[in-house]
């Protein structure tokens, strides 16, 4: 039987199944669920078909089908609306979302090696025998294979990886290729027909259990030893795994129900067994995702952050009034006036034009920040939502089946996600008043400002058993006081909070001459930042380790009330187990 007759048979009798499971209503509504086939048609059926069958027997009156998707079909099987739902890659995702306002409902809970994982990334890997190939800069003149552009953490990840280290692919190699499924780029490297390639985490480790291949014939390139994804070989940060999404045309009361029941599946269900999952979790924050497409200026970011003269006139024209009128009159006044020299004029010109190349610059920077921040903010307020309505929808069904424990754990969880959005609105709202509401500034000792910082903290910090160390030679400054506590109690919060394991936890306050400024600093003994984190844990809701407790918007308003204060703020620290110290300036008084 060819593979191609297997195929369909395979998915006729998935569509059978799922259909005798809906029970006796009469015309179930057929719902398709596009799913990303990324090691073929075949395996996609197999493994996602149990979980449509859940889904019938769950979702009364509608019957699911897979419907398997190559990398050059999901866009269009949305667009053209032959599907419900999808699943497939978060950069696949983030596209859909920003072209054809999908929405996800939620995050895939995948099971590998008996552990769970809710992150995933890519791999760079070559065979074990190439001593040539030990590090990124040896793929420089090598051929490389991967399965396709679109691919996520197989090809987007490791591409940003690469570009980091100064390695552009489609420069730099050889040869480069693409092709799947994706075990066919495993084979391709250890068969010796390409010298290296990339592929998602975990898919080593199942062919390694599948016997198709043995992981000591292989070596990862820059292993982070579970450094982002603990115990899982890879070679990139981690992102959000796999999200269930809605399409545009979906109800929103059918997806309610779908992602309710996706949450209730248990980890040990025959649907999520077949999945090599755990289950589902509610959405993850899938804004690293956007920063990575963003940095690479691919799709849907080819254009991200290029701003026209044209359109910022358009949208800013109020702020073109001041130089234009000084170009008037200055056309006037030559007409009028012979004795203003030619070179007047053309000073005035260039002043101008520097004027305007420094505006557009501000505009440039402001756009961007305005539409990371406006993403930001409501991708995170949509989780907390999306898991409210989950729950609700869950509670009706416990209501009415007389399930008392199991309405008491949906009304704690409907009031938790509350308190997270609740937390959520208040820290944005702080936020956006930093710079309009502001207290009247005056002399403000910066020693007594730690004492009463310290003081607010002081329950979590002596619970934690760190010392806090704080100068007497802390200088005074003029500005507002009641902000520049808030500096310094995010910034011993955020001390005290990635402290780690080390066993004699110290947090010193104090302050150093730099040439002619004083740098203030609070300097900690814990797990330390690497450099390439420097600048990105000043963002908005970013979180180096989201397992800590926060909103991640402390350090955004730490840098909001220094650089209001006309000072600068920036992190010192050579990388994880050296600690970390945050150093920041305030202007002198005028």
């Amino acid at each position: 039987m060819s593979c191609r007759s297997k195929l369909v048979g395979i998915a006729i009798a998935s569509m059978i199944s799922v259909s005798s499971v809906a029970g006796d209503s009469e015309d179930p509504v057929p719902v398709q669920i596009g799913v990303l086939a990324k090691r073929g048609p075949e395996r996609c059926l197999e493994k996602w078909g149990p979980t449509a069958e859940y889904l019938t027997s769950e979702v009364p009156g509608y019957s699911f089908t897979v419907v398997p998707l190559g990398y050059d079909q999901v866009y269009n099987a949305i667009e053209r609306k032959e599907v419900d739902f999808v699943l497939a890659n978060s950069g696949f995702y983030v596209g859909m979302e920003r072209f054809y306002g999908v929405s996800r409902i939620v995050t895939l809970k995948n099971e590998c090696l008996g552990k769970t994982y809710t992150v995933y990334g890519g791999v760079i890997f070559c065979r074990a025998d190439r001593d040539d190939i030990k590090t990124f800069a040896d793929l420089e003149g090598k051929s490389f294979m991967s399965l396709d552009e679109t691919a996520f953490a197989s090809w987007r990840a490791t591409c940003l990886e690469l570009k980091e280290e100064g390695i552009d692919p489609y420069r730099d190699f050889a040869d480069l290729t693409f092709g799947g499924p994706m075990d066919e780029v495993v084979h391709a490297v250890l068969d010796g027909r390409v010298d290296a390639g990339s592929v998602r985490t975990d898919l080593l480790e199942r062919m390694a259990l599948e016997g198709t291949i043995r992981l000591e014939d292989v070596r990862v390139l820059r292993n982070h030893d579970g450094e982002n994804i603990p115990g899982l070989l890879h070679s990139t940060r981690a992102y959000p795994e796999w999200p269930f999404a809605k399409a545009g045309h979906t109800s929103d009361l059918l997806a309610e129900q779908v992602a309710a029941a996706l949450l209730r599946m248990p980890a040990d269900d025959p649907a999520a067994r077949a999945a090599l999952s755990a289950g589902w979790t509610i959405p993850l924050n899938y804004q690293p995702v956007h920063e990575c497409l963003k940095t690479l200026r691919v799709s849907p970011y080819e254009d991200y952050g290029q701003l026209t003269l044209g359109e910022v006139f358009r949208q800013f024209w109020p702020w073109f009034l001041t130089p234009l009128a000084i170009i008037v009159l200055v056309f006037v006044a030559r007409q009028t006036q012979v004795n203003r020299s030619l070179r007047q004029a053309i000073s005035v010109r260039k002043r101008a034009e520097k004027d305007r190349e420094k505006l557009i610059a501000t505009l440039e920077t402001q756009n961007a920040e305005l539409e990371r921040f406006t993403y930001t903010v409501s991708h995170d307020l949509k989780s907390p939502l999306i898991t409210i309505n989950g729950y609700t929808g869950m509670l009706r069904q416990d209501l009415a089946d007389g399930d008392s424990e199991r309405v008491e754990d949906d009304l704690s969880r409907i009031s938790n996600a509350a308190d997270k959005m609740e937390q959520l609105l208040s820290d944005v709202l702080k936020l956006s008043r930093i710079g309009r509401l502001i207290n009247p500034s005056k002399d403000v000792s910066l020693e007594e400002v730690a004492r009463e910082a310290y003081d607010l903290v002081s329950g979590q910090v002596e619970g934690d058993g760190v010392q806090v160390e704080i100068s007497l030679d802390l200088p005074v400054v003029f500005g507002d006081r009641i902000r520049l506590r808030e500096v310094m109690q995010n910034l011993i919060d955020n001390a005290v909070k990635y402290m780690g394991d080390q066993p004699e936890p110290r947090v010193e306050i104090g302050s150093r001459r730099d040439g002619n400024e004083t740098v203030c600093y609070v300097r900690d003994n814990g797990l330390g930042i690497e450099p390439r984190y420097h600048e990105k844990v000043f963002g908005l809701f970013d979180q180096l380790d989201p397992k800590v407790d926060g909103s991640g918007i402390g350090l955004s308003l730490v840098k909001r009330i220094v650089e209001i204060h006309g000072g600068r703020i920036w992190i010192e620290s050579e990388g994880l187990g050296h600690g970390s110290t945050f150093c920041f300036t305030i202007a002198a008084r005028s």
